[in-house]
């Protein structure tokens, strides 16, 4: 998974995941369900700390952001591609829901029926009719349960910016560069940082490389000095004291407490 613009191949994905990501947005729409855990989820301006059987929507283009709160999640992820479900392409350009959360309650029985159908028995492979059908249903019972209001435009030169970070996050940079590079005021970009996106610009460059580190602690035996320089980090004692901003650990009980985790599952 990317962590900025993202530009996907699929038109339709569905995947459980301990979820801790920063904030991103694509074209798709992303629906979140919570299985096991506890994810502090911000869509938009919106935020929840979300529960198990609670359910979340983030409609194209909309900056959303996943935060693992202490113990391991287990989510369910279904994104998609507005051409799915067609019927809905125009609300879906001009609205969005004044509060994109729906708690355990709420969460329709076909919704969980259609889950089931096109996630573990995975049926709509042979006739994507199919799909779109129980993408409809889910579709229709979740915006049901919604308040619509117009919905707010992105800044113009976000996705490049995003994407811009997502591919030097690993060289020194400043909200300077980004002017530079984009001919857009310093002041203006740290503006979108903190009122579209959420956190500073630094804050947001140190999650990218955060987010980096915690893949290779997990995936290769590089040592901690290697993974905080190939992470963007100019020094080992920033790198330790960013991550347990982040985690609360260091990255060797990160290590091990994730390896430990995935291995009950």
């Amino acid at each position: 998974m990317s962590f900025f613009y993202e530009k996907r191949d699929y038109n339709y994905e569905a995947f459980f995941v301990d979820m801790d990501f920063v904030p991103h947005m694509h074209e798709e729409i992303e629906i979140m369900y919570v299985c096991e855990g506890i994810v502090d989820t911000k869509i938009g301006n919106c935020q929840k700390m979300m529960a198990p059987g609670e359910l979340s929507i983030a409609f194209p283009d909309v900056i959303h952001s996943y935060r693992r709160a202490g113990v391991p999640n287990y989510l369910l992820t279904v994104i998609f591609d507005s051409a799915l479900v067609e019927n809905y392409k125009l609300l879906l350009s001009s609205k969005q829901p004044e509060y994109p959360f729906l708690a355990a309650d709420q969460v329709h029985p076909d919704i969980i029926h259609a889950f089931n159908t096109i996630v573990l028995d995975r049926y709509w492979t042979y006739d994507q009719r199919l799909l779109q059908g129980y993408l409809y249903v889910i579709m229709g019972q979740i915006l049901n349960c919604f308040n619509l209001i117009p919905r707010e435009k992105p800044d113009f030169f976000l996705p490049d910016l995003l994407t811009y970070l997502s591919c030097h996050y690993m060289e020194n940079l400043s909200l300077d560069d980004l002017s530079h590079e984009f001919g857009i005021s310093k002041y203006h970009i740290s503006r979108c940082f903190s009122q579209k996106i959420g956190c500073s610009f630094t804050n947001y460059l140190n999650a990218l490389r955060i987010q980096n580190a915690n893949k290779m602690l997990l995936t290769t035996e590089l040592p901690v000095t290697d993974i905080s320089y190939q992470s963007g980090f100019e020094s080992l004692s920033t790198f330790y004291r960013v991550f347990q901003q982040f985690h609360g650990i260091t990255p060797s009980e990160y290590k091990r407490n994730m390896k430990k985790s995935y291995s009950l599952l």
